[in-house]
């Protein structure tokens, strides 16, 4: 049994993590084993995340009055918070595991940033490609332009000429 100043502890453990991570998911894991469930702490802790299992009045508690309240109809059942501060990499894993273990968890709902989280955003931030993707696909956006000129410029003189006057008639 808790007392009463270890509840307190607890709370204002949660507060604080509330205040430094940006986002919130809660799960459910009904029957699920501990090999299972500390398979879903690693991916969790290789995205930068966490994974808390807190009774229900407590976390309803913590976060009552703060930018994540709209979690508290979740706190039924066997509640799970993950909490981080990388979100996309947070939603990964979290998709990842759920594809990998089906049925093992349930996604009840979530906050990023102050706003809710559904199942489908969650699987379409899921879907988001890695930041370094993303920047190599803009170095490739931008460095395309350049490349056409560097291939106009070795060109035959004569084609260079054809070409820059087919811009010219063109208006361009």
């Amino acid at each position: 049994m808790l007392t009463r100043t270890r509840k307190e502890e607890i709370i204002s453990q949660l507060t604080a993590v509330m205040q430094e991570d940006r986002t919130i998911f809660v799960v459910e894991s009904k029957g699920v084993d501990v090999a299972t469930l500390t398979a879903l702490r690693l991916n969790l802790r290789s995205a930068g995340s966490s994974m808390q299992m807190v009774k229900n009045t407590l976390a309803s508690r913590a976060v009552k009055d703060t930018a994540y309240e709209s979690l508290m109809p979740f706190f039924k059942g066997v509640s799970v918070l993950l909490v981080g501060s990388d979100s996309l990499g947070m939603a990964k894993a979290v998709q990842t595991f759920m594809k990998d273990h089906e049925g093992a968890i349930s996604y009840k709902g979530g906050v990023m940033d102050g706003a809710d989280v559904s199942l489908e955003m969650l699987k379409a931030l899921a879907s988001i490609p890695p930041l370094e993707q993303l920047r190599a696909e803009l170095v490739g956006v931008l460095a395309a332009p350049a490349a056409e000129i560097v291939r106009v410029l070795k060109a035959k003189p004569q084609a260079v000429v054809s070409v820059l006057s087919n811009r010219v008639e063109k208006g361009e």
